[in-house]
Parts: structure tokens; C-alpha cells; sequence
């Protein structure tokens, strides 16, 4: 079974816009009493504000530069439902005002927001994935490793692979590890899905190339 990184591809795509802060719906939890750090995570209802600028065409997975979710459109929801993959959504997205001008917020499709906690269905192979001094946080979890040492191994020549272990009993073909719900991966039957449906603005990326590797052509 072959993996990919999924995830938008605004930076290599002209025209689509870009999510760079909410409105509404975003979620702040307490401290963690262990580390201390302050989690964000988003609400059933939230409401995204687009950069100002060129964007021309609604993407079927929207970019954000602020909480780092994982944006779709309605037809790429179908296209997954309808081939029988599973898609645990965490609520809609609306699109605030103002648009870029060349955009019609009346065209805009339907968006919403993945929910990662519960499509987890692997668990990360740090060491074999390049992170150097990793720990966890024994009261949430949260993740922490040596920045610098990780990047030589991780973008390194050559870079580090990305490599989990994988359960395929969950049924997930779109699914996130336990290192964090927003870095999503897939199967192959992801990527064949968008070629038939022409689904616009998807990156995907082989696990084996490193979290930096150029996005197929689909």
C-alpha cells in the first residue's frame, strides 16, 4: 500500500485564496497543568477571512495560514463518501466578508473542517521519520524534539522518509497520526478519487520523498 502527505497546494497553484484568520469559532483550552501550553482548536461553527488579493477560482481544499486545519469542499466530501471512504467531519466552514474581487461569494462551494482526532490511523515512527530527542507530555501529549537536529535529518540530502505504522482496521483512507490531528496522510484510493473528480488544488505528497517532496501531477 502506497501513502502520501495530502494536503492544499495554494503555493504552487496561481488563483486560490487563502484563510488567514477567523471570525468566529475558534476554541482556546486552559493551560496544560504539565507543560503549559495553550491549545486552539476550532469550533462546530467557524467563519474563515480570506487574504485580499488575486484569487480567481474556489479550491476543492482551502489553505490556511492561521489553526492549521484541514479545509474542504463539499465535492471533495462527496467524492470520498461516494467511494466508500470514511470522513468524520468536525462542521462547516463559512466564508466571511470581505472576498478577493475576483471571487463571488455566492459561488462559493460548501467548506468543511476535518475533523484529525478522529481520523487517526497510525502511529509516527519518529526516529525512522528523522525527529532527533523527542518527547511527550505525559498530562496531553503534546510532542516536542530537537528542532535543529531534526531539520538536518529531515531536510537533509537525502531527506528522512516519513514513516508510521499504519492500521488499516480503523477503515481510514484519509487519516492523521498520533503526533498531531493536523497533518493529514492517505491511500492511493485518495489520490485515485480526485484524478476521476478533477479536484482542484491538492497536493499530494510520497511519504517515502520527505515532508518536503513535490506534489504529483494528477
Amino acid at each position: 500500500m502506497r501513502f502520501y502527505g495530502i494536503g492544499h497546494n495554494t503555493f504552487r497553484t496561481k488563483g486560490m485564496p487563502w484563510i488567514t484568520a477567523y471570525s468566529r469559532g475558534v476554541e482556546i483550552s486552559p493551560g496544560c497543568p504539565a507543560c503549559g501550553v495553550v491549545r486552539r482548536w476550532a469550533g462546530s461553527k467557524m467563519s474563515a477571512l480570506l487574504e485580499a488579493g488575486g484569487a480567481r477560482y474556489w479550491p476543492d481544499l482551502l489553505g490556511c495560514g492561521s489553526l492549521l486545519l484541514f479545509v474542504a469542499s463539499g465535492r471533495f466530501v462527496d467524492a470520498m463518501m461516494t467511494a466508500g471512504m470514511q470522513m468524520e467531519l468536525g462542521g462547516r466552514m463559512s466564508i466571511g466578508e470581505p472576498v478577493p474581487e475576483r471571487l463571488k461569494l455566492a459561488e462559493a462551494p460548501t467548506y468543511y473542517w476535518v475533523d484529525g482526532t478522529k481520523h487517526r490511523a497510525a502511529a509516527m515512527n519518529y526516529d525512522a521519520s528523522g525527529f532527533v530527542g523527542v518527547t511527550l507530555c505525559e498530562e496531553c501529549g503534546r510532542v516536542t524534539y530537537d528542532i535543529p537536529k531534526t531539520n538536518a535529518r529531515m531536510y537533509g540530502d537525502p531527506p528522512a522518509p516519513i514513516v508510521f505504522d499504519y492500521d488499516p482496521t480503523f477503515g481510514m483512507d484519509l487519516f492523521t497520526t498520533d503526533m498531531t490531528p493536523f497533518t493529514f496522510f492517505c491511500t492511493e484510493r485518495v489520490l485515485e478519487c480526485a484524478k476521476r473528480h478533477r479536484l482542484i488544488n491538492v497536493a499530494f505528497r510520497p511519504v517515502e520523498k520527505g515532508a518536503l517532496a513535490e506534489p504529483l501531477r494528477y
